[in-house]
């Protein structure tokens, strides 16, 4: 009859079978286990998030976003800044726009951005009134 060496382990997967115990790594002074470039000795906690493309360097809308977006605007019409921003357009306050724009979205570029699509939006506007 053979005998079988226990591990000690009384519960869990590895209960009854023979363990091997892992050597820990050496801790490096100062490593952030939250940042994975500071933490040298092992695998990120989390997935690495990508950053987010440049505007420049994304890829155009399909069809069916298109689509889809300006289905939603319609239905549900814009965001009291958007229509603060327009009248603000409408009174020829471009510059005072652009801050309020800044202001609810956060980046200067996108501001701009958004500044030219509503005045767009009025332009058409104005257009199909005429």
């Amino acid at each position: 009859m053979t005998t079988t060496v226990r591990s000690g382990i009384i519960r869990g997967d590895n209960r009854g079978f023979v363990t091997q115990v892992r050597a820990r790594p050496a801790k490096v002074h100062g490593a952030n286990p939250m940042i994975p470039e500071t933490n040298l000795n092992s695998e990120p906690t989390f997935p690495f998030i990508r950053p987010v493309l440049h505007l420049a360097h994304q890829q155009p809308r399909s069809k069916n976003t298109v689509f889809v977006r300006s289905l939603v605007r319609e239905v549900a019409g814009f965001a009291p800044y958007e229509r603060r921003v327009m009248e603000l357009l409408k009174n020829s306050k471009d510059k005072r726009a652009r801050k309020l724009s800044k202001a609810r979205i956060g980046s200067f570029s996108l501001a701009k951005k958004k500044v030219e699509e509503l005045g767009n939006i009025i332009a058409a506007a104005r257009r199909g009134a005429h």
